[in-house]
């Protein structure tokens, strides 16, 4: 591809690359974590551009095992290494350790499954204390657990923003009082980008559509194996179950017998179906778990995205349109609204400078936080509401 259209690389890898090059100068090893593979390849060619990949010693699953125990062997030995890999990288070894880096530590694929089921925050803490190397926490958005460890005068906080973002937060209702899902100010600033440049459009749920109704009672419909919600990957699909992926061929509501069913709700590709409706001739993308689509040119076209999914575009987006507020700040989850504005700030930041962000379903307090670019006082006021109530990060509750 022509140098113009090369993936391009977030500030923050190079501000990582950085630092870690100028530690392997100082004879000092770096532990460089990311969340998922797309940001391990934006951290990978920073390095690259940099000239530090003879330094850099991989620890994640897409490399093959054998590479990974050569890795783990080199990282033993008696010299500076650059290690970068995913919530498995904070347990590597190093030599003389001068730095251990995380970006966007709420990202839930730093938990650990397994037993003991540890965080890699957690590890990157203790890591700290034993070697005293310096510990960074990046990310878009504040982590309540960050914020507890800044109030706590562990952590210092640094801002490096350059401008506020534009983001644009607005719940439009239709004649019969229902929530619009796509405000129309979104819409029309989203076909005037796609003149010229990519456009995203944030959804919640991959697929179809994320759930099933029965036609008769209007019931949700569930899994008959396991109870789970059903739900359609594609449009004319069986319906399967979102928690065993079993399918439901032969599926009968509970309550009422009836067999017919009908989608409710909007996936990636249904809602990539009715936006191609509303841009004719405008190429429209499904990037998701399952496409892997990492990046994207400059060309103007539809990204249809699911969270944390989203690939960078080239110059970044015209717009950005972030729709399905509701069914993320409604999660059943402690940290729901935490997670929202995480999700919402890392998708706006893919925005070029001076683009707007459409903003849908936030509800008045998270939209101000958005429209504010707050995220250090929305941190700080849910420590105060945890605090409260005696909810983690504030208290420690342990399970035996």
């Amino acid at each position: 591809a022509p140098a113009a259209e090369q993936p391009p690389v977030p500030e923050w890898a190079l501000n990582f690359a950085a630092e870690a090059i100028r530690l392997i100068e100082e004879g000092q090893s770096s532990i460089l974590s990311t969340p998922d593979f797309r940001e391990l390849h934006h951290l990978l060619r920073a390095l690259d551009m940099f000239g530090a990949s003879v330094h850099v010693l991989r620890t994640d699953a897409g490399i093959a095992g054998k590479d990974r125990y050569r890795n783990f062997l080199q990282a033993n030995s008696a010299a500076p290494h650059i290690i970068v890999g995913n919530r498995s990288a904070a347990f590597s070894p190093a030599h003389n350790l001068g730095l251990i880096a995380t970006w966007d530590d709420g990202d839930e694929n730093y938990q650990e499954p397994l037993a003991p089921y540890p965080h890699a925050r957690d590890v990157a803490l203790v890591r700290q204390s034993l070697t005293g190397a310096r510990l960074v926490f990046a990310a878009h958005a504040v982590t309540t657990d960050v914020a507890r460890l800044c109030e706590l005068g562990f952590l210092s906080s640094v801002s490096h923003l350059s401008a506020i973002p534009r983001v644009i937060a607005s719940d439009q209702v239709d004649d019969r009082g229902y929530a619009v899902r796509i405000p129309s100010d979104a819409l029309l600033a989203a076909r005037a980008a796609a003149q010229d440049s990519p456009v995203l459009v944030q959804v919640a749920s991959p697929g179809y559509s994320p759930a099933v109704l029965c036609s008769s009672c209007r019931e949700i419909a569930q899994c008959t194996q396991c109870g789970g919600p059903l739900g359609l990957k594609h449009e004319g699909s069986t319906p399967q179950c979102r928690w065993c992926q079993a399918l439901a061929s032969a599926w009968s509501c509970h309550g009422c017998q009836s067999s017919t069913w009908q989608p409710v709700g909007y996936g990636a590709e249904r809602t990539a179906s009715e936006i191609g409706k509303a841009f004719p001739g405008v190429p429209i993308l499904v990037a998701d778990a399952e496409t892997g689509l990492e990046f994207v040119d400059s060309n103007p076209r539809i990204v249809i995205a699911t969270v944390g999914a989203e690939p960078v575009a080239n110059g970044g987006y015209g717009a950005v349109l972030l729709v399905d507020g509701e069914r993320r700040r409604y999660r059943e989850a402690l940290r729901a609204h935490e997670d929202a504005v995480r999700v919402w700030a890392n998708a706006t930041a893919l925005a070029r400078p001076g683009a707007s962000t459409f903003l849908s379903g936030a509800g008045e307090r998270l939209g101000a936080v958005m429209s504010s670019w707050a995220f250090t006082d929305f941190a700080c006021q849910e420590l105060i509401e945890r605090h409260q109530l005696r909810l983690p990060p504030t208290s420690r509750i342990a399970t035996i």
